[in-house]
C-alpha cells in the first residue's frame, strides 16, 4: 500500500512539476504551453496525473467539463476545463493545476486540495456531466499534436519513461487494438460521464 501523502507536500510537488513543465525548451512556441496557463490545463494535467500516479501509485482521474454559464453572475463563459481528482465525481483529493486560468476564480497559482476545485462551483450546473478517465488509461487521442514532445522531455527530466515507451508496452498509438484499450480501462471509466454533484 503507498505511503499517503499530505496535502502540504501535494502543493509542493505540484508547484515543482508546473515549473519543470513550464521550462520545456519550446513552451514559448508549444500550441499548448505557449500562454500557461490558459490552454494547458489537459496536457498539465495528464503530466502532472502520469507523475503522482508513477511516483506513488495512485490512481488519479482526469476530469473534463464544458461550461456554458457562470453560476455566479449568469453570464455566458465558454470554457472547458480538465482538472484531477482522485474521486471520479470531481470531490476528494484535487489538483487543479491551471485554475489561476479563470480571473473569476481569484486564483494566484495551482488549487491542491482535499475538496473539489473552485472551478466546479463557479462554472457547473449541479446537473452537468463531467467525462472521467484514469491517467493510468487514457486512450490515444490524448497525445495530439504538440503534446508527445512535451511528455517525453517531460519524462524524461524527472527519470521516468516517455509515452513512447509507455506506448510500447501497452500497444497505444494509432493503430492500437480498442478491444485492448477498452480491457486496460476499469469499467467504472469506460466511455461514461460523471454526474456532477455538490
Amino acid at each position: 500500500m503507498p505511503a499517503e501523502v499530505s496535502g502540504g507536500e501535494r502543493q509542493r510537488e505540484v508547484l515543482e512539476l508546473v515549473q519543470l513543465l513550464n521550462q520545456f525548451p519550446s513552451a514559448s512556441s508549444n500550441l499548448w504551453l505557449k500562454q500557461f496557463p490558459i490552454g494547458s490545463c489537459s496536457i498539465t494535467s495528464y503530466a502532472i496525473g502520469t507523475v503522482l500516479h508513477r511516483r506513488h501509485d495512485e490512481d488519479w482521474i482526469l476530469l473534463s467539463h464544458s461550461a456554458s454559464e457562470d453560476q455566479v453572475t449568469g453570464d455566458q463563459v465558454p470554457y472547458t476545463h480538465t482538472w484531477l481528482c482522485l474521486d471520479p465525481s470531481g470531490r476528494g483529493p484535487t489538483v487543479d493545476a491551471t485554475a489561476h486560468q479563470f480571473p473569476q476564480l481569484a486564483l494566484t497559482g495551482p488549487y491542491v486540495g482535499n475538496s473539489a476545485t473552485p472551478y466546479l462551483a463557479r462554472f457547473a450546473a449541479p446537473n452537468d456531466h463531467i467525462q472521467a478517465v484514469s491517467v493510468a488509461h487514457v486512450e490515444p487521442w490524448w497525445h495530439h499534436g504538440y503534446t508527445a514532445e512535451v511528455y517525453d522531455w517531460f519524462f524524461a527530466e524527472l527519470g521516468l519513461d516517455t509515452t513512447r515507451d509507455l506506448c510500447k508496452r501497452s500497444r497505444c498509438g494509432p493503430s492500437a487494438d480498442r478491444t485492448a484499450i477498452e480491457a486496460a480501462t476499469p469499467p467504472r471509466f469506460r466511455g461514461k460521464s460523471a454526474r456532477i454533484t455538490r
